[in-house]
Formats: structure tokens, sequence, C-alpha cells
């Protein structure tokens, strides 16, 4: 193993856990993976390069219309400071029916477009597709998952028992800019569920959502109701959102968007990926 993974202050268990996750890696040679910019896939891919070279790791990262160009431009940032090459890959789900009804298994036709996209480059790169899923994300619904493995995704985090609070710790040893950031969604994710997705409800939303976060809150979430925008932020933040000098000008902002309301949600953030 790596001589820096090898001086880690950490568990045993822990250092089985990477042993068994280099093995799974060297086994496949050359990856492709699924890259989000999330610590998941961040970690998979900083020891993908450890183990394999940088060589044999390609990041793909699917850019559509539910992409938020803000996470965009940090995601290049943190490949490049990976030092791995990077591919953006033009996914098509805005196409897909199935996707823009919005069911409860939307995530299943969004998965099933960028797989498609990422086993095209897997072929011509004669590499294999992985994706930063752990063991936490098998206890939630997750029907992306579902169509990931019917399309030949492999899970060598989650394959090695690695939890998330494991991955964090070791994002964090690592130096890992972004061990602690916080776990983000498409921004389908925060249309009601069944209401139909649209290219300007996703525009909208991000619009949103950027003009809280210049007004400096981090952790946030536009959600779009139709006629009603909701607004979920920290509860920590709650009182600074009503003590803003220029709240009016915000929640104008917000309107001209197309909401005739806006509410703030008393029960603060939640990550849920539906919301009914």
């Amino acid at each position: 193993m790596n001589d820096q993974i090898t001086t880690l202050d950490i568990s045993d268990l822990l250092k089985s856990k990477l042993n068994d996750l280099q093995r799974r890696l060297v086994s496949l040679k050359r990856v492709i993976i699924g890259f989000s910019g999330g610590v998941d896939s961040s970690l998979l891919a900083y020891l993908a390069k450890e183990f394999l070279g940088f060589q044999n790791v390609i990041l793909a990262t699917g850019i559509s219309d539910s992409l938020d160009p803000t996470d965009l431009d940090e995601l290049r940032k943190l490949a490049k400071i990976l030092g791995v090459r990077h591919v953006e890959l033009l996914t098509k789900e805005i196409d897909d029916p199935n996707y823009l009804k919005n069911g409860q298994d939307r995530c299943y036709f969004c998965k099933f477009h960028l797989l498609r996209e990422l086993n095209k480059l897997a072929s011509s790169e004669k590499a294999y597709v992985v994706l930063g899923v752990i063991v936490d994300d098998f206890a939630e619904w997750r029907p992306g998952q579902m169509a990931a493995l019917e399309n030949g995704a492999q899970f060598p985090l989650a394959d090695s028992k690695l939890n998330k609070k494991e991955v964090r710790e070791l994002a964090r040893l690592f130096g890992l800019p972004n061990w602690d950031k916080p776990a983000n969604s498409c921004l389908a994710s925060r249309i009601t569920t069944s209401q139909v997705i649209s290219a300007s409800r996703l525009k909208r939303i991000a619009d949103g959502e950027r003009a809280l976060k210049r007004r400096g809150f981090k952790l946030v979430r536009l959600r779009d109701h139709g006629d009603l925008a909701r607004i979920e932020i920290s509860k920590e933040d709650m009182k600074k959102f009503l003590l803003l000098n220029d709240i009016d000008e915000l929640l104008k902002e917000i309107k001209a968007l197309g909401f005739k309301k806006v509410t703030l949600d008393l029960e603060g953030y939640k990550p849920a990926g539906l919301i009914q």
C-alpha cells in the first residue's frame, strides 16, 4: 500500500477496508469515475490515482440542465486539484418523458442516461465504470443505484464497506478541500414530486439559490412548489435571514423568477432527494 496511507493514524479496521479497496481497484486496472464533486467521488478519485496511477483514471461528469453552473465550476477546479483527466459528457435526460414527469423513480431515468454515456466512454477507453456509492446509500430509497447496477457500474467504496464517516475522515487526512462539504443533489430534487420538470424551472431554482448564497447562506435549498418557493436553510442561519437588511429585495428577486409566494421552512434544511 502507498506509504502515505500506511502511516495514517487510523484504526486497523479502516486500514483493512483501504487494503480491500486497493485490491478491488487494482484488479480493474483502468477506471472511469462518475464525478459529482462530492466527497465520495472525490475520495474515490484520489485513491484510484494513488493505486492505479493518474494515467489509468478518468473523471467523467454528466452535464445537463439539472446541474447548477456554480457546482460545475467548483468540480472543474476540484478535478484540477486532484490532477486527473476530467471529461464532461452531455446527458439528455431532459428529453426523456419518464424523467420529466418527476415520479418517485425520477432518479432511475437520470442515472440511466448518465450510465449510457459513461459506458460509451468506458468502451472507447477500455475501462470500467465505478461510482462513489457508499454503504450508507443502501439505507435510503435510491432508484438511481438500480439503473447503475443494471448498466454494469461498480461500487468499490460500498463493496469495501466504507461509510460516510470514514470517507470524510479519510478525505480530511488526505487533505481534500471538500472533505466537510455538505451532501448535494441535482436541481430536479427541489421540484415537488409529480410536478413536471422543465429547463426553465431548473434555471429559476438555480438563480434563486444563487441569490441566497450571495447573501452568505451556504446550506441552501429552494424548493419549487409551483407558485410557491419554499426556502430551506440551516436553523442556525434563520435569525440571520430574518434580520437581512435587504430581505425585501431578496423576496423581490425570487418572485421575479416566477413565484407568487416565498416562505421560510421553520424545520430547516433537509437533504431529502424527493419532496411531496
